[in-house]
């Protein structure tokens, strides 16, 4: 039997000049309207969107026309999203009759599944005890068809796949900001155990965007 194809991951972030995605309990924008149009038009060319719980906010996690509108993926193991977020406004182009896709574990309660499914616009998936990056892959591939992802965030769902060697293109907004802070002060843009042998990567391209530069960078396969 031949083996699944996993989808194509793209990493797409903004972040401080050193390495900060977030100042936890504060706001800050590091781009602005120049690279949110690019930021747009990347997420038409995806199949699927792909965020954490923490990152579902007030947005729409729209392309703005700018191409067809992904399916959103929310990995979210207890179910803490608000079947009324913004989120879940517009049906996706790319994976038919749903909003969202949302990844939960055995934590989630009865309640909150009852409360989806009555909903009728977002797909639970239940991966039981913890939610792994490549299971997600597999099961978007499989059972959606997804063949491209493009995951925004946050910090920890982007080091997920990092750690794991599970992308194929990253594309960062450098912003000419400093934050400093470390601990809690701060959400870094890789925290936590290591990609070993480290991933080679070549440089696509190195342009001005906005207030900032955005680097795209594709992972060495040579």
């Amino acid at each position: 039997m031949a083996k699944q194809k996993l989808p194509k991951v793209t990493i797409s972030c903004a972040m401080s000049f050193d390495g900060k995605l977030a100042a936890k309990g504060r706001k800050i924008r590091f781009s602005d309207g120049a690279d949110w149009e690019r930021q747009y038009m990347e997420r038409g060319r995806h199949g699927a969107l792909l965020i954490g719980v923490n990152s579902v906010g007030d947005h729409s996690y729209s392309s703005r026309g700018f191409g067809k509108d992904p399916v959103k993926v929310i990995l979210d193991s207890s179910l803490k999203t608000k079947p009324s977020a913004r989120i879940f406004g517009k049906k996706s182009e790319t994976v038919k009759g749903i909003d969202a896709i949302i990844f939960y574990t055995h934590r989630a309660s009865k309640g909150r599944i009852e409360a989806y499914n009555k909903l009728g616009r977002a797909c639970l998936v239940n991966l039981g005890k913890e939610i792994k990056a490549k299971k997600v892959l597999e099961v978007l591939a499989k059972k959606f068809g997804v063949k491209s992802v493009l995951v925004e965030g946050g910090g920890k769902i982007i080091h997920s796949f990092l750690s794991a060697g599970l992308f194929d293109k990253i594309i960062m907004f450098v912003s000419p900001v400093v934050l400093a802070g470390n601990g809690k002060e701060s959400v870094k843009f890789a925290s936590g155990g290591l990609l070993w042998p480290p991933a080679r990567l070549k440089i696509l391209r190195v342009y001005r965007q906005g207030i900032g530069y955005v680097v795209e960078a594709e992972k060495d396969s040579s």
